[in-house]
């Protein structure tokens, strides 16, 4: 508030300023004192009403002035509260588009206009409806209103802009349909004998409250006729249907509600009346037929029913109308048949057969069958029992029946009796003797008749043999000299109507065999007898046959021999061989050797040395005599101590009278040797429990683990994919590591097997043993099959079963695989005892080990020792050739390394294939692994290919676990012709010369891609230059596409094998096409057909591509002009 300064002779010293809400100031309700110098004053604590001001000026003497004119003015804050008038609150309504209604709004400044608003919520959070109306309506039309519960409410707004927040408000309720009946008894598809089912279903909460309910039944899932419709109040919820007999209905229910609101249907469910079931009708045994089985099926015919057939009842009775039953069973309904128990009485039967469904209803009887009950005539024949075998000519012949009356016997020496030799007819007699003959086979046969005609034969065989015939001399010839004193005699076998028991074979020194200097009787199925310990003389001898009825036949004519005993032994037999002991403990059984000479005889007074070959110095072992002279019988022997060592002893033996002459026993110690840090893959010749190998081991190896190849992950297995076995089989190899305690052994309880084992392989890796406790031959007693033939290894991986290669750890750093035709003593491989080895199953076959124990050659050092060094010499050639060359590549880190890597040429592709061997997965940990990588994702050790006629590459993986640096090393470069380039390419330093290096260092733990590439040098510059270099990448034809293809050809290079991505996009930045691919070393080609990402042929214009690999990216353009 402010007022003019006032001018005063003496100067004015202050002002008093007055508020009233009366024009006569009777009561103040703000007075302010100010200083003479101001002008303008501040009201506060005023609220809404008109107000009256008036100022006095008193001056330095103290002279109060008159008051001023009064002025009046208003404050105003807020305007009122509207008064609703229509709806009332919570009022419900069907009409979406209600009209609200209100009492104007007095104000002191007059209402400018109204705000309705409308929510779902009590704070109007959210509005759902808002609209502003002219100070002279007081009603509203509310729009955008559907079934739910809204709050409404009226603002005014002064002509100052003043309103009320927060205006109480009403509920509406918009309510436009019912709710929908739900929760339907009875179920869908219920099924019932009652015609009148009661149906009921939930009570539905409305907001205005059900009125009734409809209840609609049809015998269509559509509706489209009723054959029951009911509406009943709102307060029920179930109505009771009125339906007719057998058939399938369909019903639904709908609500009203208080509003007239039709709720949508509930979902029909379907309803099946069944009040009756089909006639039964039956199959066999056919009406009037006569049977002879004592236990006779009934057959029907299946019945259909609309709730299913529950069971049959069958019933038999000797009466047509079934006074008596002899027979009643009840089925259930999924069989047809029913078999009547022994029928004991000839007699006539009738049968019959109802249904009865699932609801119990009961179908009627079937047509009533007959049939008669006859077993007829049955001989049964006594003696002679039926394939007897006799020697006497005599015999009585019997037989018996229930029924026959008349018989007919006959005999015959053919089975048709087309011929008789002897015959009887029209007996009564259940007996007779006859005589036979002749020698032969006969059959004879009893012919038995009823009274009523019925027939019946019995047949039997016999022989009669009364001797044996005359045996035949084979060898050696009448007046033949022999120099062996233990002649083998032979004869020729004897064929005989029974059957030859035996032989008797007599030796003497005079032709009357007066008395005899050997006898001997054999078996039937031997023709040939040995005599032993014959001095120089003349023999007689001579062989007569016994036959299964003990006729004795004739002797032989004799022969004679003169023998004339020889000297120095030439043949070598060893006994007990292949024994199984325990440690430093004696072999069960002595090594024996029998000496021969070339004749046969035993050689006595030899001298034999016995010696240790494997293990080298004997590893404790011990021979009791080392050298033994043959006694009388040629055999000299001595006894072997095994030990402390596990595994296999060679023992040498070797005659003094013949250097030539030598052999070698091999003994095993049963148990495995354990290292410290280093791993072992074993196979164990028993079948174990992890908990019986825990139980072993952990005395000594506390920390030791054990872990097999994860076999049943196959093809999909990872680069160390291992697993803890649940049991430690024969056939299976293993790990076992201890990574801290000294070294030791592992002695298992149990028998060692001695059986045939097999075992089932998936495609991929498998880690096998023999599963014996004896060296086996891979190429002669292990067999691959599919189910049918079983095959050799080698012709096993000809027919595409597996990679014919074994590989077994060194027990330090790396692996060895054979067969290898370039190594003789890997040219035939053993699996040795114990010993686990790796294996590669192209197909899903059965892995066959035999128990036929096996000696590996002495020069196989590395199947021997376990512990081989692959030189790399035996693959070098003598000159370089384009059609066969070969480059070695090894890997080592940590004092681990993978030396058997191969790479090169050879003149023919199925040459190229026989030579491929693929790389096993490395040791469960602290590895280094090198391996070619196949297109298939295979590792290789050995990749061969055709000869190089432009460039080849070969693509190599190295990784590693260990913290030292890896290192790659090569050689054999001088069998490569000089005309080719040969490079590493993807060291983190660039391409490297193979010629002029021979090793390449990578970062400790690396797990790369690298590429060797070989070839003419005009041929490698895709190889050596950059990914993606801009020499050897690019688009042609550009401008495109080709006139005849109608394609562009998109040319790029790469290093190593990778994921390249094209994207081809307009100069509007949109994506047209985008390809992936995988991308090989060297160059590479990507076909564009020139359309876009929909298959439509893309203008004429530029575009932008981009290439990219993981780290390379090139950017370029292209034109395409049709």
């Amino acid at each position: 508030m402010s007022w003019v300064a006032l001018a005063d002779s003496v100067s004015i010293d202050s002002f008093i300023v007055e508020v009233s809400k009366s024009t006569l100031f009777t009561a103040l309700i703000f007075t302010d004192t100010v200083s003479g110098l101001r002008t303008s004053d501040t009201l506060s604590n005023l609220y809404n009403d008109t107000y009256f001001w008036r100022v006095r000026a008193i001056d330095r003497l103290g002279n109060i002035g008159a008051n001023s004119q009064a002025r009046g003015f208003v404050v105003d804050t807020s305007a009122g509260q509207v008064l609703l008038d229509r709806p009332a609150d919570a009022h419900e309504t069907t009409n979406v588009k209600p009209v609200v209604s209100w009492f104007s709004l007095a104000d002191s400044v007059g209402i400018n206009f109204y705000v309705v608003e409308v929510s779902k919520t009590t704070a109007f959070s959210t509005l759902v409806f808002v609209d502003t109306v002219a100070s002279n309506r007081t009603t509203d039309t509310l729009t955008g209103l559907y079934n739910d519960t809204y709050f409404w409410r009226v603002r005014g707004i002064d002509k100052l802009g003043n309103t009320l927040d927060s205006p109480p408000s009403r509920r509406l309720v918009v309510d436009t349909d019912a709710a929908a009946v739900s929760s339907l008894l009875l179920a869908d598809g219920h099924e019932t004998t009652n015609v009148r089912p009661v149906v009921s279903w939930g009570a539905v909460i409305d907001g205005v409250g059900i009125d009734s309910y409809v209840i609609e039944v049809s015998l269509t899932p559509s509706f489209s006729s009723l054959v029951f419709a009911d509406t009943i109040v709102g307060t029920r919820t179930s109505d009771t249907l009125i339906l007719s007999a057998n058939d399938t209905y369909y019903w639904r229910i709908r609500s009203i509600d208080k509003l007239g609101n039709l709720s949508s249907y509930s979902s029909p469910r379907g309803l099946v009346i069944d009040t009756f079931v089909v006639q039964v009708t039956l199959v066999s045994p056919a009406n009037g037929v006569a049977i002879v089985d004592t236990k006779p099926a009934l057959t029907w015919q299946s019945v259909s029913d609309s709730v299913g057939i529950d069971s049959f009842v069958v019933e038999v009775s000797r009466t047509s109308a079934f006074m008596s039953f002899v027979f009643v069973d009840t089925v259930r309904g999924s069989l047809t048949t029913d078999t009547v128990p022994a029928l004991t009485e000839e007699d006539t039967y009738y049968w019959r057969v109802r249904a009865v469904d699932h609801l119990k209803n009961i179908g009627l009887n079937s047509t009533t069958f007959a049939f008669r009950f006859d077993t007829g005539v049955k001989i049964i024949l006594a003696s002679p029992g039926n394939g007897l075998e006799t020697t006497s000519a005599i015999l009585t012949f019997s037989w018996s029946t229930d029924d026959a009356e008349t018989y007919t016997w006959q005999m015959s020496n053919a089975a048709s009796f087309s011929v008789l030799t002897d015959s009887v007819v029209d007996t009564s007699a259940a007996s007779i003797v006859r005589r036979i003959s002749s020698e032969d086979t006969f059959y004879w046969r009893v012919i038995g008749r009823d009274r009523v005609g019925k027939v019946d034969t019995a047949v039997r065989v016999f022989l009669l043999d009364t001797h044996a015939d005359r045996v035949e001399l084979a060898s050696p010839a009448d007046q033949q000299e022999t120099t062996t004193s233990r002649p083998v005699l032979s004869w020729k076998n004897l064929a005989d109507s029974v059957g030859i028991d035996s032989y008797v074979l007599e030796l003497s020194s005079s032709p009357t065999f007066s008395s005899l200097l050997f006898a001997d009787t054999v078996s039937a199925s031997r023709t040939s007898d040995t005599v032993a310990n014959l001095s120089d003389g003349t023999y007689y001898w001579r062989v007569r046959a016994i036959d299964r009825l003990r006729n004795v036949g004739l002797n032989s004519t004799s022969r004679r021999f003169r023998v004339a005993v020889p000297g120095l032994p030439t043949k070598i037999i060893l006994l007990n061989n292949h024994q199984l002991g325990t440690h430093s403990t004696i072999l069960p059984s002595p090594l024996c050797v029998v000496l021969k000479d070339d004749t046969g005889n035993p050689v006595p007074g030899q001298a034999v040395t016995f010696s240790i070959a494997v293990p080298a110095g004997g590893a404790g072992a011990s021979l009791a005599l080392s050298t033994v002279i043959t006694d009388n019988s040629g055999m000299a022997c001595d006894t072997l101590t095994l030990g402390a060592r596990r595994g296999p002893y060679h023992v040498a033996v070797t005659v003094a009278s013949n250097s030539a002459l030598k052999d070698a026993f091999v003994a095993y110690a049963d148990g495995l040797e354990i290292s410290k840090s280093v791993f072992k893959m074993i196979a164990p010749n028993k079948s174990l429990t992890v908990a019986d190998v825990q139980n072993a081991i952990k005395a000594k190896f506390p920390l030791s683990n054990i872990g097999e190849w994860n076999q049943d992950a196959g093809t999909a297995a990872g680069e160390r994919d291992y697993v803890t076995p649940s049991a430690l089989v024969r056939g299976r190899g293993y790990w076992i590591f201890d990574p801290q305690n000294a070294s030791g052994t592992i002695d298992f309880q149990g028998t060692a097997g001695y059986d045939t084992i097999t075992v089932a392989l998936k495609t991929g890796w498998h880690q096998v043993g023999s599963g014996q406790y004896f060296y086996v031959s891979w190429d002669s007693d292990v067999r691959f099959d599919t189910g049918d033939k079983k095959l050799t290894p080698a012709k096993a991986e000809a027919a595409g079963l597996i990679q014919n290669a074994v590989y077994w750890w060194n027990g330090s750093s790396d692996y060895t695989w054979g067969p290898d035709i370039n190594r003789p003593s890997l040219s035939a491989i053993h699996l040795k005892p114990t010993v686990g080895f790796f294996m590669y199953a192209k197909k899903a076959c059965n892995m066959t080990i035999y128990p036929n124990p096996s000696v590996p050659p002495e020069t196989a050092a590395e199947v021997l020792n376990q512990a081989p060094k692959l030189l790399s010499a035996v693959y070098q050639q003598d000159a370089a050739s384009d059609q066969n060359w070969t480059i070695q590549l090894t890997a080592a880190a940590g004092g681990m390394q993978d030396f058997q890597n191969y790479i090169g040429v050879v003149s023919k592709a199925e040459e190229a294939t026989a030579a491929e061997r693929y790389e096993p997965p490395p040791v469960a940990s602290n590895f280094v692994s090198l391996g070619v990588v196949a297109e298939n994702g295979n590792r290789l050790a050995a990749a061969y290919a055709e000869p190089v006629t432009t460039a080849r590459s070969w693509s190599l993986g190295v990784s590693s676990d260990l913290k030292d640096n890896i290192l790659l090393n090569w050689n054999n470069l001088e069998s490569v012709p000089e005309k080719y380039g040969a490079y590493l390419v993807g060291l983190p330093q660039g391409p490297v010369n193979l010629r002029k290096s021979s090793s390449a260092v990578l970062a400790a733990g690396s797990s790369l891609k690298l590429t060797v590439a070989v070839g003419l040098p005009e041929y490698l510059g895709a190889f050596l230059s950059p990914n993606l270099d801009k020499s050897q990448t690019f688009v042609y034809p550009n401008p495109g596409p080709d006139g005849t293809t109608g394609s562009m050809t998109f040319k790029y290079n790469l290093q190593v094998a990778g994921d390249v991505t094209l994207k081809i996009y307009d100069v509007g930045g949109r994506l047209v096409r985008e390809f992936k691919h995988q991308g090989n070393p060297g160059s590479n080609l990507v076909i564009w057909d020139t359309t876009n990402r929909f298959g439509q042929k893309v203008g004429s214009g530029v575009y932008i591509y981009i290439l990219e690999t993981p780290g390379t990216k090139l950017v370029d353009k292209l034109a395409v002009a049709r």
